[in-house]
């Protein structure tokens, strides 16, 4: 499930935004993109040191999901802490996660170009695809390959991972699609996923906390992180859907919709402190 595994976290009064977020490559990935995806900006945040075990009681309710059978609420207190104390809100985190975000819009405006064959490089590099009978699995890999950020810091790996999974997710429970031709309902429906992994692998990542550690089964452990994902990827769902629909959705982009269902979602999790 994505890059679930786990590094030490980030320690007690360092910025919340690491210096070198801002110095990953989202921009000019090759002459095969809508002109329109150079186009996205993030606003700038002033810089706030973290607290001291900014992360001590997300990890405590963290540990109860895993050992006590996932239970919902828990896992609300653990998001809910994490966004608030760990991050610095769930706005603040909102913006921690713009790779997330810029790579999720990248992504849908290539599969909205490649569908409406308005873009006669898009089509170019369509047509080769076509040409060598390409399977699914080349598929995905060829539109993350021309959509996702080229580096490999842990936000990079991370955004590619997750849009593999989502990918994944969807061939699963759709044999017959046909990633050329997605419709919009199936593009959001990968953003939901997507979304959802990006938020448990940030989590999980940021918090340190090791899953290993639990006296429970490597099945056991599986089910755990699948709940988790299901909590988050249902949560996210409403606040995409309630985006979409808005009278300003038109006047929004991708990026713009994929960061406010980030905030919204950690938004109702710190309403459970």
């Amino acid at each position: 499930m994505g890059t679930s595994s786990c590094s030490k976290g980030p320690g007690k009064g360092v910025s919340f935004d690491p210096e070198w977020l801002d110095e990953i490559n989202l921009l000019d990935q090759g002459q095969n993109q809508p002109e329109d995806l150079a186009n996205d900006e993030t606003p700038h945040v002033e810089p706030l040191l973290a607290p001291k075990a900014r992360f001590g009681t997300a990890k405590r309710h963290i540990r109860e999901v895993f050992e006590s059978g996932g239970a919902r609420e828990s896992f609300y207190k653990a998001a809910g802490n994490y966004s608030r104390t760990g991050m610095g809100g769930a706005s603040r985190l909102a913006h921690r996660m713009r790779t997330t975000s810029i790579a999720g819009s990248r992504a849908a405006n290539l599969l909205r170009a490649i569908r409406e064959q308005t873009d006669p490089r898009i089509n170019e590099w369509v047509y080769d695809l076509l040409s060598h009978e390409a399977s699914s699995e080349e598929v995905i890999d060829a539109i993350i390959q021309h959509s996702m950020p080229l580096g490999g810091r842990q936000e990079e790996i991370s955004a590619k991972s997750s849009m593999a999974d989502a990918m994944a997710d969807l061939l699963e429970h759709n044999d017959d699609i046909d990633f050329l031709k997605l419709s919009e309902n199936h593009i959001w429906a990968l953003m939901e996923t997507y979304l959802a992994t990006e938020a448990y692998n940030r989590i999980c990542f940021d918090m340190g906390e090791k899953i290993d550690q639990y006296d429970l089964s490597a099945e056991e452990r599986h089910q755990r992180q699948v709940e988790i994902r299901e909590y988050i990827k249902e949560d996210v769902s409403v606040h995409l859907s309630e985006l979409r629909n808005s009278d300003s959705s038109s006047s929004q982009s991708i990026e713009s919709v994929l960061k406010k269902a980030i905030e919204r979602t950690f938004e109702i999790y710190e309403g459970y402190l």
